[in-house]
This record gives C-alpha cells, structure tokens and sequence, in this order.
C-alpha cells in the first residue's frame, strides 16, 4: 500500500518503460522492407556525393541498422483505462488489488494519451515504419569528417512517438501513458519526477484488505485539509463488490 498512499500525497512518479518498434520479425520480411528503402538510401547518399559503393563496411551497417527496429527506455507514468461495461475484477488479476481511478480530465490536462499498439506488419506499422524510415533518409547528412549520419533532431522526434507504441499482443490493457522527458541526444530526464495529483482528480481509491479502508480514509482527511478541500474519494475494498 506504501506505493498508493505515496501516489496520492506526492503524486504519480516517471519510470522507465522498455518501448519496442519491430515492423517484421521474419527474416524475409525483414529483407522485403529494406529493398522497398534501399533505394532511396541510395538516392539520398548520391546527392550528398557518398555513393553506397563508396561507404565502407561498417558504415553501411550503420545506416541499415537506422532503418531497422528500435528499442530504448523511455521515461512515462503508465495507466490503464477501465471502460464502461468492463469489470475492475479482470484489471484486478492483471495489476493488483491496489489502485487509484483518475479522472480522464487529469490525464489530458497532462498530455496523456491511449497507446497505439501495432503488430507485425500490420497496416499501421508499416505506415509508421515508413514514415520513421523516410524522415530517417532525409535527415542524411554529412559530418565533419564527411561521413553520412542521421538527424539527431529526426531520432529524437522518433523517440518520442516510440513512447506512445506498445505490440499488439498486450491490447486488453488498454493502456494510456504520459510521456516524460528523455535524454537521449541531450537533454534532462523526468525519471523520478512526480506529476501533483489533486484529490479532486481521483475518483476512487481501491485496496486489498478491509482493515486498510480506515488507514486511507484518515490519509485522505489530512490531505484535503492541506489541499483546502472538502472532497474525498471514496475508498473501496477490493475483496468486496468494486
């Protein structure tokens, strides 16, 4: 319970959350998508006078590699939507007996959004592979050595969309996810930064063990003194009718 009672005097805290993009996992699909954008590549190293034939090995590797999947942790507060008509039992088995119902107004006001989940080869993933593969050839440019490298600007806006993708075998969560600040290609991180959250902007609180309702109900009796309130969500216990 010590990770509820916290959530609600100091609010919820970033955490890194492994994102994976992987439009292919086959070996031959994987091969049918680079030949599509190879070309393109290839045209985008001409006009920068770096032929492929040019490049040496590794280098070339390089720049497949920036074509391919992406994996990295991002920092995000992650939440589950729990829509009309669906029981909170089945969330239940799936997170815990813990839990705190926002209100969809809060998550809004934070940026928070529903993932997109995307399976192999499905028709989004490959626009958004596209579209990730495209911005990544344009962004070519040369370094001062001359060697050809991507944006960092064009990696770092692949980021963060990246934080919104989840794969399509996890879709009964539902999930929605605020987004923090990462650091990659500079920057400050948000992990283990807190977002304030209101009493106002909780619905209901929810835990395991009778004996807790009394403990959360004093809690929140002090924190809407401090928040010069006088609403309080209701505190329910999980092993009963939620």
């Amino acid at each position: 319970m010590d990770h509820l009672t916290q959530a609600l005097a100091d609010g919820l805290m970033f955490t890194r959350h492994k994102v994976q993009f992987r439009p292919a996992d086959a070996r031959e699909h994987w091969e049918e998508l680079l030949e599509e954008m190879h070309p393109l590549l290839k045209g985008k190293l001409r006009q920068l006078g770096k032929p492929w034939e040019s490049l040496a090995e590794e280098r070339r590797r390089a720049l497949m590699f920036g074509l391919g999947s992406m994996t990295a942790d991002m920092p995000m507060i992650c939440l589950t939507e729990v829509p009309n008509g669906r029981e909170v039992t089945f969330h239940q088995y799936q997170y815990g007996r813990y839990g705190l119902f926002i209100r969809r107004e809060w998550l809004e006001r934070q940026g928070a959004d529903r993932v997109l989940y995307l399976g192999e080869r499905s028709a989004v993933t490959l626009l958004v592979y596209r579209l990730i593969t495209l911005a990544n050839i344009l962004g070519l440019h040369l370094n001062q050595t001359g060697d050809p490298l991507f944006e960092n600007m064009t990696s770092r806006a692949t980021l963060d969309l990246l934080a919104y993708v989840e794969t399509r075998g996890n879709l009964e969560e539902l999930e929605w996810r605020i987004a923090g600040r990462h650091e990659f290609m500079g920057g400050d991180s948000d992990v283990g930064k807190r977002l304030p959250l209101r009493l106002e902007d909780v619905e209901m609180v929810l835990v395991e063990d009778p004996k807790e309702v009394q403990i959360l109900n004093e809690l929140l009796r002090n924190l809407s003194a401090q928040q010069s309130t006088t609403y309080c969500p209701p505190v329910k216990c999980s092993a009963g009718d939620a």
